[in-house]
């Protein structure tokens, strides 16, 4: 007989179980158990947490550990009584798909149960949407609502939670058929699930550093860090202050700790999706800020680099529809680990060089057209610049040549004309024509900055058009949702700036 084993386990045990549901099994020292899910081992807690806030948008819906919450809805079939499958309800987030499911306004979640009843009209939707061209977004979240539904009920009926059964793992929906002609308790499955899971653990214990990477919340203390250091960078002049020292020290550490970890965790580099990306870039604009500016002795490029590092930890922490952060398996083509960190990591870098060199032309174009700078000021402000541009320009040439090879590595190809390499030689093309330019005499020291601030809008499209407004081509494996809108409002506002500053130039 298939399980055997587990029946004659859970049996034995059953006979020193109570049989009635007493008192739920479910705790938070559940949280330590091996799961399998997304194609690789993990820790219960990280499960139940990533689980729940893709359903319901937050991590703790019920007020309660998410691991209790995840248990009971994985129970709720042995267990009658409780109503939790009353309690959970999923989160929507456009206001056109609220519209569309008939929600009154003001509420922004639906029960699954409802989606249910509206299944074919959803399904219908959908199809008219896509045929028409129809608002890429709304498609997205109408089937991601359905995505966050059937996980639901796949969960609720023991679906999702696959726990180790000597070579296997099974869900606990195959434990409940296998054992079901002994009607056990919830109370007698737990038990032998934390058995089987002490023993792969004992041989296995390398997935509890997700745990701790977990519950160190080292995102959180970054993002306290960096608020901290830009106050100090503020108040304090000089950059080589010994507490402007000390928070931007621990500030990198914390997120060097990230990388680590997410190294440990995932096996490779963590330069797979726009999280990640993020998360490099806000590191790189700090390491470049801080290192400039005690070259320099400039407190801009620390406030600069400090202020990147911060937007890109405030999107890591909130903007969850737009940044993904759980880590999961590569495809095979792009498992060649060497070629995909030094490549993706390269580009990703240059990308925090140009962010400083754009908040530097930024800040002259709004404080030229508030007031005029004085030559000496400009000409600083242009020093400045072109320090970031050396790196960029750098950077840049080197990830390209370095992605042509690993293409070739991966798909037979050196170049194909893929959106997302197109775009890169675009960026760095523009970049190289704003310099030829200065060089050439074309572009004035007046001038040069401004056009600066433009080159960077073909970095926000290398790096966040193509995946968000674009989406297609080879990249497609980093694509999130949301996040087109944000980024032609970022668009307009730099060409808006830009015609501002020209109109007070010509005035």
């Amino acid at each position: 007989m298939k399980y055997q084993h587990i029946i004659f386990f859970v049996f034995i045990t059953l006979l020193s179980a109570s049989s009635a549901f007493a008192a739920s099994p479910c705790s938070v020292e559940l949280g330590e158990l091996p799961v399998l899910a997304e194609g690789r081992v993990m820790p219960l807690e990280v499960r139940a947490s990533q689980t729940l806030k893709f359903m319901t948008g937050k991590a703790t819906p019920l007020k309660e550990d998410p691991v209790i919450t995840y248990c009971r809805l994985s129970f709720s079939q042995q267990n009658p009584d409780d109503a939790i499958l009353k309690e959970l309800f999923l989160k929507t987030g456009h206001v056109q798909v609220r519209e569309i499911l008939g929600l009154n306004k003001g509420v922004s979640t639906i029960s699954p149960d409802q989606v249910l009843e509206k299944l074919q009209g959803i399904q219908n939707h959908v199809y008219q949407l896509e045929q028409n061209g129809g608002n890429r977004v709304v498609i997205d979240e109408l089937k991601a609502l359905l995505a966050k539904t059937q996980l639901f009920y796949e969960l609720s009926h023991g679906g999702d939670w696959k726990v180790p059964v000597g070579d296997q793992w099974l869900a606990l929906g195959e434990i409940w058929e296998g054992t079901e002609a002994f009607a056990p308790n919830p109370s007698a499955v737990i038990d032998v699930i934390q058995q089987y899971g002490q023993a792969f653990r004992q041989q296995n214990p390398h997935y509890l550093v997700e745990l701790t990477y977990h519950r160190l919340h080292l995102l959180h203390m970054a993002l306290l860090a960096a608020m901290v250091a830009l106050v100090l960078g503020f108040v304090l002049k000089n950059p080589h202050h010994p507490m402007t020292v000390s928070v931007l020290s621990l500030l990198f550490f914390l997120q060097a700790a990230m990388v680590v970890f997410r190294v440990l965790i995932a096996g490779r580099a963590p330069v797979t999706n726009m999280y990640e990306t993020v998360l490099w870039v806000g590191l790189g604009a700090l390491v470049f800020g801080g290192l400039l500016g005690w070259w320099r002795r400039e407190r801009l490029f620390l406030l600069f680099g400090v202020l990147i590092n911060l937007v890109s930890l405030f999107m890591m922490m909130f903007a969850d529809r737009m940044l993904d952060p759980t880590l999961k398996p590569l495809a095979p083509v792009l498992r060649d680990n060497f070629w995909l960190a030094t490549h993706v990591t390269t580009i990703t870098i240059s990308y925090a060089a140009f962010g400083l060199s754009w908040l530097i032309a930024n800040y002259y174009m709004i404080k030229g057209i508030a007031s005029k700078i004085g030559y000496e000021e400009g000409k600083h402000l242009n020093e400045m610049t072109y320090d970031c541009l050396r790196i960029g320009v750098v950077l840049l040439s080197a990830g390209i040549l370095l992605g042509a090879v690993w293409a070739d590595y991966s798909w037979g190809r050196f170049w194909g004309w893929d959106p997302k390499e197109t775009w890169s030689l675009v960026a760095l093309m523009a970049y190289l024509a704003v310099l030829h330019g200065r060089y050439a005499g074309w572009i004035g020291d007046e001038s040069f900055l401004p056009y600066v601030a433009l080159a960077f809008l073909t970095i926000v499209i290398a790096w966040f058009g193509v995946n968000y407004v674009l989406a297609s081509g080879l990249h497609s494996y980093g694509f999130s949702r949301g996040g087109a809108t944000a980024i032609l409002a970022l668009i307009m506002a730099q060409i808006i700036l830009f015609l501002l500053w020209k109109i007070r130039k010509i005035f």
